[in-house]
């Protein structure tokens, strides 16, 4: 009998709750760096020993670093940090200043804000929820527990209620499913484990389960899938990794840190992915190591779709396709609104023919994905302008759209698409006319007189135009007039404007017009007696 192996192959995906080391930090090994994550980017820079302020993006598409704008504040070192929508946030710090600042990843700036209005401390923590940023706990002469909340959009500080456990510095705080939660820290009586769930619609604190492991300050913490992790830090020198359930308050540790035990590391979490790396601990090593959750099926992702080629003046509505998603901020150059934070944003309008990029940055409050679509919207060039001119009882519309469509004093008229059409009433028409990219445009034409006689060529009509076409001028055989007094002749351009008048009195059989001065092109005749009026078109060449 044969023996048949069977091997079986898994993706790496399957595997979970490991680490695995990336790129190191291309600046100087530090402690206390402030971080945060913006989109699809994490950023690190400040921190100490040697009081840095050079600032750096990570990708971990590309698992590259890239060098921003330097941190303008006196010493970002053991500051807080945090970031709201797509804005990222640096406070205070160990020089005892209330510096607030504001990092635009757009334009790489950063910019002053309103100070913390609080007393000057260092090693306080920050958090966000939704549009919001939150503040607390640090040192200044004493240990606080005060919270403070940041609004971006009124760019104001508002107090809220105290953490009511003991006062402390150096904590770690996350946020899960709108709620902020606050862990360990260095309290009077040394170091904590405790955890407290912070909800900004009542403004009130719950204690939760208790971090089962040693109390500990300078921790490194994300959030990937609705579970907070919770790890490292000085306790002393500690490297183990504990995760959070909200759901059922319970604690369960995982995978070792695999770098050596540390505190003060830079951390943050983008795309369903957590970064730790820095701290001090054999020195102040600049290695940096991604954790793979057990978890990977609620992996946020961001996608979105509308009708994205358009006329000029009209609007599309965007469909959100993100999955695990909380938060939305929409960006629209070009468009009314330009901005927005709807999941599903309706009536997003352009005006002007062109190409538009659309992004959106979706987060569950702590992870963020951002998706940026170059030349998205697609607007067409505005259709040629519409004009109505009448000949006799016949509107004419300019020639050359894909479709025309007529109306009678508001009504469409059925089967009434061609350029021109006999108007059997007397009234206000109008026509739409659709080019090749289903763009739309609308000539009017009011008080048209139906049955008016038309001008036609030949001996028996008493009225005859020649040459047709027409170089410089043609000659108009008026017989039909000869006992009238005066007649008017009018000549319009396709567009139903007029170009020319000129009036002709007494007895006269002839009458010469002069074009040599118009462009070349389609122009329509008026004869008009007072009782009748007579049209025609012609060509001048």
């Amino acid at each position: 009998m044969k023996k048949i192996l069977l091997f079986l192959f898994f993706p790496s995906a399957v595997f979970a709750d490991y680490w695995t080391q990336m790129a190191n930090f291309p600046g100087v090994g530090r402690e206390m760096a402030i971080n945060f994550s913006i989109g699809n980017k994490g950023y690190v820079g400040g921190g100490g020993i040697g009081n840095y302020t050079d600032f750096y993006e990570y990708d971990y598409a590309t698992n590259s670093w890239t060098q921003k704008a330097n941190y303008p504040g006196l010493t970002p070192y053991l500051s807080a940090s945090f970031s709201v929508g797509d804005k990222g946030y640096g406070c205070t710090g160990y020089t005892g200043s209330n510096e607030f600042f504001e990092y635009d990843t757009t334009l790489n700036t950063w910019t002053a804000k309103p100070d913390f209005p609080g007393s000057a401390r260092w090693g306080a923590v920050g958090f966000s929820i939704g549009m919001k940023g939150y503040f607390t706990c640090g040192s200044g002469g004493a240990l606080m527990n005060d919270l403070w909340e940041w609004d971006p959009l009124l760019n104001t500080w508002t107090q809220k209620t105290n953490l009511p456990g003991p006062a402390r510095r150096q904590p770690v705080a996350f946020t899960i499913d709108g709620k902020g939660y606050v862990c360990t820290g260095n309290g009077n009586t040394g170091y904590l484990n405790d955890l407290w769930e912070y909800d900004p619609v009542t403004d009130s604190w719950l204690q939760k389960a208790d971090l089962p492991a040693i109390g500990r300050q300078d921790a490194a913490c994300f959030v990937i899938c609705g579970k907070g992790y919770v790890g490292t830090g000085e306790g002393p020198m500690l490297n183990d990794f504990w995760q959070y359930d909200p759901v059922t308050n319970s604690w369960l540790q995982k995978a070792f840190f695999p770098g050596s035990p540390r505190d003060d590391c830079a951390y943050f979490s983008v795309g369903g992915r957590a970064f730790v790396g820095l701290g001090q601990g054999a020195g102040y090593p600049t290695d940096f190591w991604e954790y793979t959750p057990d978890s990977g099926s609620c992996f946020l992702t961001v996608a979105f779709a509308a009708p994205n080629h358009i006329c000029p003046g009209t609007c599309t509505d965007f469909t959100n396709l993100s999955s695990n998603a909380t938060n939305f901020l929409w960006s629209f150059p070009g468009a009314n609104p330009n901005i927005s934070t709807d999941q599903n944003p309706v009536n997003i309008c352009y005006n002007t023919p062109g190409n538009y990029n659309v992004q959106l940055i979706a987060s569950d409050a702590t992870t963020s994905d951002t998706l940026l679509l170059l030349n998205y919207i697609t607007v067409y060039p505005t259709p040629p302008p519409q004009g109505i001119l009448q000949s006799g009882d016949t509107l004419f519309a300019n020639q050359g759209a894909s479709s025309y469509q007529w109306y009678y004093n508001g009504d469409s008229i059925p089967g009434a698409t061609d350029y021109f059409y006999v108007a059997s009433s007397s009234g206000d028409y109008n026509v739409v006319a659709t080019d090749e990219n289903d763009c739309e445009v609308e000539a009017v034409i009011n008080d048209v007189v139906a049955n008016t006689t038309p001008l036609s060529f030949g001996e028996g009509s008493g009225v005859r135009l020649f040459p047709n076409p027409v170089e410089d001028k043609c000659t108009i055989h008026n017989s039909q007039f000869m006992i009238e007094t005066a007649i008017e002749i009018s000549v319009y351009n396709v567009l139903g404007e007029r170009v020319l008048i000129q009036e002709s009195r007494g007895k006269i059989q002839e009458e010469i017009i002069d074009m040599s001065k118009f462009r070349s092109g389609l122009y329509y005749l008026e004869v008009n007696s007072g009782e009748k009026i007579y049209r025609t078109k012609f060509i001048k060449q």
